[in-house]
């Protein structure tokens, strides 16, 4: 893998686990004034957002929620070839036996292919799911995966406030 892709994945990763001054209040977070704070990061027109007007809260710190957003965009952004749109999506998944049900953003750049020979560096310690400070006992999760279409998905993934 580049440098310039090991230093995204690091950046990101730097924004989950970065130290606060104020001690994280597991929310509720609002995701879609997140999202909003995480797009001021680029040029207007830089991405195209496929996030609901309304989605249920996240047990997240406002802050942390909008400091790893706007790492996942910034860091797509980097990536991604003037004139082509970082993607920007949210969807949510039902509540599942014994737990709470899901919200998943997804970041991608349009980036080069991630070569065969870095797959596995993905996947790897400390890369391959991160556990994200500030969320409910640690509940949420950040994972980098290839796209098969070229460059990085950038996955946060945070339980529904029940």
């Amino acid at each position: 893998m580049g440098d310039h892709s090991r230093h995204v994945a690091t950046t990101v990763t730097g924004a989950v686990h970065a130290p606060d001054a104020r001690a994280p209040r597991p929310g509720p977070a609002d995701v879609s004034s997140a999202v909003a704070a995480a797009l001021a990061e680029v040029p207007t027109r830089s991405a195209t957002v496929r996030v609901p007007d309304r989605l249920p809260p996240v047990p997240i710190d406002q802050g942390r929620l909008e400091r790893t957003l706007a790492a996942m965009v910034r860091s797509a952004w980097l990536r991604t070839p003037p004139g082509a749109r970082v993607l920007v999506q949210a969807t949510t998944a039902p509540e599942r036996p014994g737990g709470p049900g899901a919200l998943q953003i997804r970041v991608t750049d349009r980036g080069p292919d991630v070569a065969a020979g870095a797959r596995p560096w993905l996947h790897a310690k400390p890369r391959g799911p991160q556990d994200l400070h500030g969320t409910d006992g640690g509940a949420g999760r950040l994972t980098v995966e290839a796209n098969p279409g070229g460059g990085l998905v950038h996955v946060l993934t945070l339980p529904l406030t029940s």
